[in-house]
């Protein structure tokens, strides 16, 4: 089933200077769009709070944790994360998908970018970040993400790393499938935990976003989704970003020209669509396809 998400839902915008550094750039990026734009969440995403009725673990399951909200303490700070299973029955650990939101628009239907149906078998991660700033943006402080490597303490990197333990702790995550994507921000984070997590993740498909902006560890396949029209987050950084993966895999850059585009022989696709800054129609499906063929040949997980 393919969900009519908009998410725009997931950015809210006020208007701000620009600064020309690149961090700004990128703050200025995520925050141009009007704010007279309101958008309503579509009817046919399921909410999931405290008031719903969630799953209990079962002794077939595997996994500890309940369908639901959840709470970890990480550097003296509680963050928290929504888990949704897939309505398959699975003995034993299940591959985890993370889904980040974008910049100032944490919300559980977030989770619902990946529908449940289209892998039923595995457990979706929607975590909530922290307030954050851009250079030039003054008190103007709103859920977000990390975009590289050592920003804010690495706080988010350190959350999905205490996450990923919990998850294995618990019995839920089989370390050989787990998988990274999100929207603006949360692609901006999908490629810096690409970069700097490497070793724990199969795969990941970064929409809407940009980076890597610093040399990687590993090497884990990547797919990419981006509007072509989008003046959030300039298609010029999704090119970059392919660029960038391209010369990490050792792969020789093609141009994009519309559509799904891969180098020769190279585990990183950018597909580009005639849209703005929302989810690309289809993203879901390819994202999950993407993910169920790709799968770690190590068992151990990373201390």
């Amino acid at each position: 089933m393919t969900l009519p998400v908009n998410v725009s839902l997931f950015i809210r915008t006020p208007a701000s200077p620009v600064s020309s550094s690149p961090v700004a750039s990128v703050g200025a990026a995520l925050l141009v769009a009007a704010t007279a734009c309101a958008v309503s969440a579509p009817e046919s995403v399921p909410v999931a709070d405290s008031s719903s009725k969630v799953a209990q673990p079962s002794p077939l399951d595997g996994c500890g944790l309940a369908d639901g909200p959840h709470s970890i303490e990480v550097a003296g700070q509680t963050r928290t994360f929504i888990l949704a299973r897939g309505a398959a029955k699975v003995r034993g650990p299940r591959p985890v998908v993370f889904i980040w939101h974008g910049f100032g628009g944490y919300s559980p239907r977030i989770v619902s970018l990946i529908d449940g149906q289209l892998w039923p078998e595995a457990i979706r991660v929607a975590p909530k970040g922290l307030p954050r700033t851009f250079d030039n943006f003054g008190d103007v402080a709103q859920l977000g993400w990390q975009i590289r490597r050592g920003e804010y303490d690495d706080r988010d990197l350190v959350f999905f790393d205490a996450i990923f333990r919990r998850l294995v702790d618990e019995g839920c995550l089989d370390t050989r499938r787990v998988y990274t994507t999100g929207f603006s921000n949360g692609g901006f984070f999908s490629n810096v935990l690409a970069c700097h997590r490497a070793d724990r993740l199969a795969a990941a498909a970064p929409a809407g976003g940009g980076g890597p902006f610093e040399p990687c560890t590993g090497r884990i396949p990547i797919l990419l989704h981006h509007g072509i029209q989008d003046t959030v987050v300039p298609f010029s950084m999704a090119d970059q970003s392919f660029r960038a993966w391209c010369a990490h895999h050792g792969c020789d850059y093609a141009t994009p020209t519309g559509g799904c585009i891969s180098a020769d022989e190279c585990p990183v696709t950018l597909c580009a669509s005639e849209i703005g800054h929302r989810w690309p129609s289809g993203a879901s499906e390819r994202i999950v396809r993407f993910f169920k063929a790709h799968a770690r040949s190590d068992q151990r997980p990373p201390r």
